[in-house]
């Protein structure tokens, strides 16, 4: 980040990691790089500072770079403008870019010299995206029927242009809000950036919101490791929830049997049974109320005692257990179904009194319908051209039609070989996620 006046005077305000990108476009920005050396951060200040002198250059910009295996840096691009990413910079580096913008227009010199100029603390910014990660990041389009924005404090900032009832239109960029958080330590910065991330209540659209937060939870954030293919390596077929150990599984389970209790819908009972959708795996609870948030938690031998509270319209929940770790979950009670969101994972958990458990463990399961002759709309958006036609033979991988979504052409290929039965829509139609575009025969 330089910043210039109109007097000659340039000073650099360090480097922002940008390496965490799905296609092409960031998620996840920090300041400073865990990757980057104090002579490194000297040198590319030294080398975009004299770019910017060269040619003249007054205002905001960001020279960018890009590191190879063995340390050695390239100069890649500048980017004459204020970047997304500017917040970070703003908390390590105590400064207004903005108003350093309006300032050096106005032609006032720069009030600080570059020894004046220290990085304090660490700050790390997410992209909040309508998109659904789990179908290989398509855009997601549709009315924003609930909209819960996380509680902002000291050393958390919150940049979005949506409310409850905004349309997101599939002719922007999907971006809808940017949360930035800042602390003393990277670690804080983290924490503080998953907790505000598990207190969006988002509904009507798909988001990345558990994706960002697996982001910040996997090993190789942790160790500052991330490269430019991290994301493309790491989720090669869309974003799939890392595996919960046994602690994490029974943690999720006391939490669903805590909020099916905490509702009220049966009132008088104390045991519970929690099922798993995923795994079908059940436990028994017993659930005892206490004075105002407390309840005492029963699990096998163990008695825990803990603090739940909701909050946010009774969308979230916030728990504090025995160690004095406070965690915000996003949650959804329907009927027997709790819907849980947490550190990146999302779980579905059917919580009953054990006389229905009984009862609901006997009835039948619905069958899923038979698709695999179809070919659906994996995003809404509008379908610019049709390359196949009734009657024709295709193989695996070849190009069946292409949707406009977002700013980003998306090709449609095929999944197998075979002869198309019947082509659904035509080229110019708008289409819905899901909508059956193409049908082979079966």
């Amino acid at each position: 980040q330089v910043m210039a006046d109109k007097h000659g005077n340039t000073v650099f305000f360090g480097e922002r990691e940008c390496s965490l990108q799905r296609r092409h476009q960031k998620v996840i920005e920090e300041a400073p790089s865990p990757f980057v050396s104090e002579k490194m951060r000297a040198d590319m200040g030294a080398q975009a500072v004299q770019l910017a002198e060269a040619v003249g250059y007054d205002s905001a910009g960001t020279v960018e770079f890009i590191v190879d295996e063995s340390g050695d840096f390239y100069f890649l691009e500048m980017n004459t403008r204020l970047q997304v990413e500017h917040p970070v910079t703003e908390f390590v580096y105590g400064v207004d870019l903005v108003e350093q913008m309006i300032r050096s227009a106005q032609g006032e010199k720069l009030t600080f010299k570059q020894a004046d100029i220290k990085p304090v603390g660490w700050s790390i910014e997410a992209r909040v995206y309508a998109e659904c990660p789990e179908r290989g990041f398509v855009p997601s389009i549709g009315r924003l029927k609930t909209c819960l924005l996380p509680n902002v404090y000291e050393g958390l900032r919150l940049d979005t242009g949506v409310v409850e009832g905004s349309e997101i239109s599939p002719f922007y960029d999907p971006m809808i809000a940017k949360v930035i958080s800042f602390g003393a330590t990277r670690e804080q910065a983290t924490a503080r950036l998953q907790n505000a991330l598990d207190e969006f209540v988002i509904d009507g659209i798909d988001t990345n919101l558990n994706f960002l937060n697996a982001l910040l939870e996997h090993e190789t954030f942790a160790e500052g490791n991330c490269t430019t293919h991290f994301i493309e390596q790491t989720y090669p077929d869309g974003f799939k929830a890392a595996e919960m150990d046994e602690n994490a599984q029974r943690e999720r389970a006391m939490v669903a049997g805590l909020l099916m209790a905490k509702q009220g819908n049966f009132e008088g009972f104390t045991d519970w049974a929690v099922v798993d959708m995923a795994s079908t795996r059940e436990r028994l609870l017993r659930i005892t109320p206490g004075e105002g948030l407390f309840y005492l938690l029963e699990i096998g031998e163990e008695k825990i005692p803990v603090e739940v509270d909701w909050q946010r319209g009774d969308r979230q929940a916030v728990v504090t257990w025995p160690d004095g770790r406070v965690q915000a979950w996003r949650a959804q009670v329907d009927d027997f179904e709790v819907v849980l969101a947490h550190a990146g994972i999302e779980t579905q958990q059917r919580v009953y009194p054990p006389h229905v458990a009984e009862r609901a463990r006997r009835m039948p399961q619905k069958q899923k319908r038979d698709l695999s002759h179809l070919v659906l709309s994996p995003m809404p958006g509008f379908l610019l051209h049709v390359r196949v036609s009734d009657g024709d033979q295709v193989k695996q991988g070849q190009e069946l039609a292409i949707i406009e979504a977002m700013k980003m052409e998306n090709v449609i290929r095929a999944p197998k070989d075979g002869e198309i039965a019947k082509v659904h829509v035509d080229s110019g139609s708008a289409v819905t996620i899901d909508q059956p575009l193409i049908e082979f025969v079966a």
